[in-house]
Parts: C-alpha cells; sequence; structure tokens
C-alpha cells in the first residue's frame, strides 16, 4: 500500500454510528436507553466510553458489536452496514474483526460468589 492511500485510510472511518436509538417497551413503559447518538472512530484512534450505572454504554457496545440491533439509525464498519449483514456474518465479523469484553458476571454463573 503506498503512502497515499494509507492517508486516505486514516480518513476513512473504521466505525460509525448515525442517529443511534435503542428503546425497550415492556406494556406500556417505555425506556428510551440511547437517544440520537451519532460518532465516528477512525483507524489509530481511541475512544473511551464512559458513564454512571444504567447511561446506556453496554447498550451502546451490544449495538456496535452486532449482538443487538437499534431501534433507529445505523451502524457502519468498513464502510459495510451491520443492518445489512446475517447472523451468521455478523459472528464471523466479530470473530476476525471485533472484539468485546464483556463485564458481566452473569456471564459466568458457575464462579464462586
Amino acid at each position: 500500500m503506498n503512502n497515499l492511500s494509507t492517508k486516505q485510510l486514516d480518513k476513512t472511518p473504521l466505525l460509525s454510528a448515525k442517529h443511534l436509538c435503542k428503546t425497550y417497551k415492556e406494556g406500556s413503559l417505555v425506556t428510551e436507553v440511547l437517544k440520537d447518538v451519532t460518532f465516528d472512530i477512525y483507524p489509530k484512534s481511541l475512544l473511551a466510553i464512559i458513564g454512571s450505572s444504567g447511561s446506556g454504554k453496554s447498550t451502546l457496545l451490544h449495538l456496535l458489536g452486532g449482538l443487538d440491533r437499534p431501534s433507529l439509525g445505523e451502524i457502519i464498519f468498513q464502510s459495510q452496514k451491520m443492518s445489512a449483514l446475517s447472523e451468521t456474518e455478523k459472528a464471523a465479523l466479530r470473530n476476525k474483526k471485533l472484539a468485546l469484553s464483556i463485564s458481566s458476571t452473569t456471564f459466568y454463573p458457575i464462579l464462586p460468589p
């Protein structure tokens, strides 16, 4: 790859979140967890997602990793819309190109308290 194309690659978002919304409905109760979240992550960049408990950090990560679908909005990874991928394709993407670190202890039921 020549130097020009490397510079162009650095200007193309690796991951884009466009107007993400996530709403949960239970009966008449509607809980809006994420509202109009938009950002780009570029190659060689660092992003920290911080917030208080219950602010939607894990929900956002689940959406970005293709583990859940946004109520509205779009996630684009390497110029490919996540909504266009099958579950098998999303799993392959996570296996090869994305990494999620789940910190919830509910995923470890065999660990002692």
